[in-house]
């Protein structure tokens, strides 16, 4: 029984380091090998339905030359993952009236704190704001994650756009019924709480006038 045991400890660390350079070899040709070509930084979606079908679809096709791995074929132009994503994703959550209200408070100058439970999910719905945006450009303070620690940022003078990740539901609630929190909101902070696809928009008097005004029919 001994002598099995060695072995087996024996297999598992040969294959914990064959896996661990396996592992390194992948990471190391796709840090060589990913990388486009002018040319094919060029290529743009198609402007119409007719010119998606009749022309050829350009590829970025990489070889890891790594046995067992077949070759890695992406359609340009490849998707941006803080723009396309982080975009549907918050289409997905608030929906489009939502994203308008938003950005209408993005306008304004207004703070906006978005929740989320994942780095990735805050972070890149974060930065879609500021690429919605364009051409304008947001001149205040940015900070995609902002640590659990800090929430007495919310007071900050100075407009904001922030993330911060929740570790379940009573993390979420005790931030949204945080006192400065709630006090920062009657100050013009909205929330974005991408876990329940709710946007809570700021109860600043003046700023909620004019957001009712601006859906109004002329």
């Amino acid at each position: 029984m001994t002598s099995f045991k060695r072995r087996s400890m024996t297999n598992n660390g040969d294959e914990s380091r064959s896996n661990d350079q396996h592992r390194h070899a992948i990471l190391s040709a796709l840090q060589s090998n990913l990388s486009l070509t002018p040319v094919q930084r060029r290529v743009m979606h198609p402007r119409n339905e007719f010119s998606y079908v009749s022309s050829p679809q350009r590829r970025f096709v990489m070889d890891l030359s790594i046995p067992g791995f077949s070759k890695i074929s992406l359609p340009l132009p490849l998707p941006k993952v803080s723009g396309e994503w982080g975009l549907s994703t918050l289409f997905l959550r608030i929906k489009d009236s939502g994203l308008l209200i938003l950005l209408k408070l993005l306008l304004l100058e207004r703070s906006v704190l978005l929740v989320g439970e994942t780095s990735e999910e805050v972070t890149a719905c974060s930065t879609v704001l500021l690429e919605l945006l364009h051409p304008y450009k947001w001149a205040s303070a940015f900070m995609p994650l902002l640590p659990s620690d800090m929430l007495d940022f919310v007071s900050s003078p100075v407009p904001f756009i922030a993330g911060m990740i929740v570790d379940g539901k009573q993390h979420l609630h005790n931030i949204i019924h945080d006192y400065g929190v709630k006090d920062a909101m009657l100050q013009g902070l909205s929330i974005v709480n991408l876990v329940s696809g709710k946007l809570i928009v700021t109860r600043e008097q003046g700023t909620s006038d004019m957001l009712r005004r601006s859906f109004q029919t002329m």
